[in-house]
């Protein structure tokens, strides 16, 4: 595997690995414990996020377009420090889609967690537990209190704490075996199907405009900030040769990435937290309600097919309809292209993502109108309804 996928220095220029996007290996690759018995798991690993206190960091949209795809998304962090951006980016993807309920957390390197106030195991898995919960305590503003109260009230059973993973499975401890255990198990209650949802909520449309407001106006001051027309706290102005070299991949249709640059995962994202906070409060219910579990399965379900069609929408308006507005900013050339470009791609992102506002423009009426029967549609697909919309289908609008 190593001539496909190493980037060891001494073998350069007998590698494959630019050329190899991803590979498939089958095998019983299995850990010898009791308990786990014949397990067949597909497992899928995505490209590593990193640590970085770029509170802007997003998640790439390599990993969150397989959330619908897979049982479980299995967020792998560091147990010795709290979270850091990218894996808390990953959390706030995975709730605001509507995938809360496959999300489980391996803590590694759990037998490194030492202190004079963690003398046991049980005492270090709270530790761990604690700091979890107070990096989730940050989100409430960016996500709403409603989901993370549901990330908080199933931490417990969905964080896993491993440790001594490179030592054989039958010298580990019993409470890491415990562990191994706990986590297959989790792996096979995932694929029990869902039980019938008995509600249904009701959203009044006028309030997207806000949620759309919100969103285009965050995404664009981020990005002003990175291609040094403005400053937000948290992001820091990217370098001309990267800008450069993303500009670069999305004209010539190789990428749509590059490092920390994902305009297609920032808007996406941005539009996703804040209608997301739109979706978790309707204007009211329809079916049996009583139940809260029941509640935001409901909304879940709306999440997950808004999501989905925010995905393919946030792609179409930052790169498929401006090809030739990218390739434009990358034939800038000589003494002032730097600035030249990155004025061109700012452009196309005012035009991808306009900020609606009291005074109204075509652009920007056009990028509301879009989204919101975009989540008409989604909500209607997840089980939803739009208030008026039966009204106004009878008479005929």
């Amino acid at each position: 595997m190593r001539w496909f996928s190493s980037n060891y220095a001494p073998r350069f220029g007998r590698l494959v690995t630019p050329l190899v996007q991803a590979m498939r290996v089958r095998g019983p690759f299995r850990p010898n414990l009791e308990g786990i018995g014949d397990a067949k798991l597909v497992l899928i690993d995505g490209q590593g996020l990193g640590h970085t206190p770029d509170s802007a960091s997003s998640v790439t949209t390599n990993i969150t377009g397989r959330f619908p795809d897979v049982d479980v998304i299995l967020l792998v962090d560091n147990a010795t420090q709290p979270m850091q951006a990218a894996p808390l980016a990953v959390v706030r993807a995975v709730a605001t889609g509507g995938f809360q309920e496959k999300l489980a957390i391996g803590f590694t390197h759990f037998d490194h967690v030492r202190g004079a106030n963690v003398v046991s195991v049980a005492a270090k898995r709270e530790h761990v537990l604690g700091a979890a919960r107070n990096v989730l305590n940050t989100l409430r503003s960016e996500i709403g209190a409603t989901l993370v109260r549901s990330l908080e009230q199933g931490l417990d059973e969905r964080c896993f704490m491993l440790g001594w993973l490179d030592r054989p499975a039958d010298s580990l401890s019993p409470k890491m075996r415990e562990q191994l255990v706990s986590l297959f198990g989790f792996f096979q209650t995932a694929i029990a199907p869902a039980e019938p949802i008995p509600a249904s909520p009701v959203y009044d449309p006028a309030s997207v405009l806000f949620a759309v407001q919100a969103a285009a106006r965050d995404f664009q001051a981020r990005w002003d900030a990175r291609l040094g027309f403005g400053s937000v706290d948290g992001v820091q102005k990217a370098h001309w040769a990267t800008v450069k070299a993303l500009n670069r991949r999305i004209a010539d249709g190789w990428q749509i990435e590059y490092r920390h640059l994902m305009p297609v995962a920032d808007l996406f994202s941005r539009l996703s937290e804040e209608i997301s906070r739109f979706l978790e409060e309707p204007v009211r219910w329809k079916g049996d309600a009583s139940d809260p579990l029941a509640r935001e399965r409901a909304i879940s379900a709306v999440r997950r097919e808004v999501a989905g069609a925010l995905q393919v929408f946030a792609k179409d308006r930052v790169i498929q309809q401006h090809l030739a507005d990218w390739v434009r900013a990358y034939d800038h050339g000589g003494p002032g292209s730097t600035f030249d470009r990155a004025r061109d791609i700012k452009g196309i992102y005012e035009q991808a993502a306009p900020v609606p506002g009291s005074v109204m423009t075509e652009r920007a009426q056009g990028f509301l109108e879009q989204v919101r029967r975009l989540v008409h549609a989604a909500v209607i697909a997840g089980g939803g309804e739009i208030e008026g919309a039966s009204k106004a289908g009878e008479d005929g609008r």
